[in-house]
């Protein structure tokens, strides 16, 4: 059972709540074991965020909606909620 590949999928990794510090939690202990290959799966990811996984040697993939300016700074205001569901497809 080598090379286990486990996705871990967040709606957003914009701000510090608790969700984000448990989702890396869990990342970070599956991590630990060397047989799982770790991929965080999220529509936006902050900078600060991704430089958290890349330390631990966790690959992020983040959708189209990480490209959109600002949207960082807007999370999830109306006008973004649609491409929230899309952005996963």
């Amino acid at each position: 059972m080598k090379n286990l590949k486990i996705a871990i999928v967040h709606d957003d990794f914009i701000q510090n709540g608790g969700a984000e510090f448990f989702i890396f939690d869990i990342a970070k202990e599956l991590q630990k074991n060397q047989q799982f290959k770790i991929t965080v799966v999220s529509s936006i990811v902050t900078s600060d965020w991704e430089n958290k996984f890349k330390e631990l040697n966790i690959e992020v993939i983040e959708s189209f909606l990480g490209k959109l300016p600002f949207v960082r700074y807007y999370s999830k205001v109306l006008f973004l909620t649609p491409l929230f569901y899309i952005s996963f497809e």
